[in-house]
């Protein structure tokens, strides 16, 4: 086989012949255009990078596009996009890409909308801003985690975690460079379960975005300043953010009451909820649009399914839950029941969800 080709007869016409000049002409054309779009890329970079532009970029009005780009970033549901950008048209909230680090302002037009949304009576649209509001919290508190218990604010409540699942809510009162002093109950300092000098102690605690954390320290000593007495404990880096919730909780301390429930089916085989007749009262600790913890004297079985009724919003709601978890405290006689919502009402877990974010 000859490879000895020549595009003439001899190499003289071969470097003469116009197709040559042409090839390279298109060779050096191409690479001019890829070095003119490589410039262009490196320029826009450095516009993009300048200080200038990202002030410009947070500044100006959130687009349609900014919201699309911000739900499919973070992996949420799609269905967020039209309430998204009904939100930050009607409130102008500047570039929500960056908008979202803003945590104080975004929830304010949150509230405004929720406010809006409920003089127009739609709680399906309701519902889908607070869950938007709820995954829009976790994307802010992944970008602001604590790191050392040295972060936690003063005032924050937080678990105590003892023996046999006990537990003992505790109020941070003070945030010191060597140690935290925490207030408890004063019916715990008389408990069989606190804890001694050097012991490791467990607490788990909410952070302001909704984000659940745990960590182990040492108790340190009892420590009396005027009629109270409060517990010392050591600083840690070694805090953990714990398993999301499907939604935000809130620690309250109220009233509510109770009855037993049973499920049954009606003549067309629907599941209906049989409510008995003898009230119980209970106190409700904390809350969450999926379910609560109350605090009573009766020692139900897990498993079992009750009725709540409580306030919210200026009404009573009527969940129906099923206790997942029935923990004995240090407080004789009492049981904290943890109870999951298995039939509420999209009105009465909107109330709810408005009651734990403070939009009441």
């Amino acid at each position: 086989m000859n490879l000895n080709f020549q595009a003439g007869k001899t190499p003289l016409t071969s470097r003469q012949n116009p197709v040559i000049y042409l090839a390279v002409a298109v060779v050096l054309a191409i690479a001019a255009v890829l070095l003119g779009i490589r410039f262009i890329q490196i320029l826009r970079r450095k516009k993009m990078e300048s200080p200038e532009y990202i002030e410009k970029e947070k500044t100006r009005p959130t687009k349609k596009k900014d919201c699309v780009q911000l739900i499919e970033k973070n992996k949420l549901n799609p269905e967020y996009k039209d309430i998204l950008w009904y939100i930050c048209k009607k409130f102008e909230i500047p570039n929500i890409l960056y908008s979202i680090n803003s945590f104080d302002q975004l929830d304010n037009c949150f509230r405004e909308a929720y406010i809006s949304l409920k003089e127009n009576g739609n709680q399906k649209l309701i519902n889908l801003l607070f869950r938007l509001k709820f995954d829009l919290d976790g994307v802010f508190a992944t970008s602001v985690v604590y790191s050392s218990t040295h972060s936690i604010p003063v005032k924050t409540k937080l678990k105590l975690i003892l023996k046999k699942s006990i537990t003992v809510m505790s109020n941070l009162i003070e945030n010191e460079k060597n140690y935290l002093t925490m207030e408890v109950p004063e019916a715990f300092l008389e408990s069989k379960y606190k804890p001694d000098e050097l012991d490791r102690i467990a607490f788990t605690f909410i952070s302001k975005t909704g984000l659940p954390y745990a960590f182990i320290t040492r108790f340190i000593r009892w420590q009396k300043q005027g009629e109270k007495t409060y517990m010392i404990v050591n600083h840690t880096h070694q805090l953990m953010t714990k398993t999301q919730r499907a939604f935000k909780r809130k620690n309250v301390n109220e009233g509510c009451v109770f009855y037993s429930a049973k499920f049954k089916k009606d003549e067309k085989g629907e599941k209906y909820a049989e409510i008995g007749q003898k009230e119980y009262t209970a106190k409700l600790m904390n809350i969450s649009g999926g379910g609560c913890c109350i605090s009573a004297s009766l020692p139900i079985k897990e498993g079992q399914f009750i009725q709540l009724n409580f306030t919210a919003c200026g009404d009573t709601v009527s969940p129906v839950g099923k206790i997942v978890k029935s923990r004995k405290t240090n407080m004789h006689g009492v049981f904290n029941l943890h109870i999951q919502f298995i039939n509420i009402s999209t009105e009465d877990q909107n109330k709810i969800l408005a009651k734990v974010y403070g939009y009441e």
